[in-house]
């Protein structure tokens, strides 16, 4: 086999294997957004008792609050490359501490 097809063959797996990535992250923040989003309309206190102390807490003037759980690691690229990695997520909650909207950011995703 010639460089040139070999070269041709190694930038097809090359984008193949990013294009599965992509596509597994986003299923991946599908699942996770689908698997937060169950917690609106639960009083906070059942999140705090499954998910553990918050890593952060804010008060407002209105009476409502948001709660948020941040994780880190780190992830390793070809190469040997090493990256810090984080996902935050917040919820939200009226003055009756029952979430009524939640969000995140980061690299989260379902496992």
């Amino acid at each position: 086999m010639s460089t040139h097809v070999l070269a041709r063959h190694a930038t097809h797996l090359v984008v193949a294997v990013f294009i599965f990535a992509t596509l597994a992250a986003c299923t991946s923040r599908e699942a996770y957004d689908r698997r937060v989003q169950t917690w609106v309309g639960s009083p906070i206190e059942e999140v705090v008792d499954s998910w553990g102390l918050p890593t952060g807490q804010f008060g407002y003037d209105d009476g409502s609050w948001d709660f948020e759980w941040t994780r880190r690691w780190w992830a390793e690229t070809l190469g040997n490359t090493y990256y810090e990695q984080y996902c935050t997520t917040a919820f939200h909650t009226g003055p009756d501490r029952v979430v009524d909207s939640v969000e995140f950011r980061g690299t989260c995703r379902s496992h």
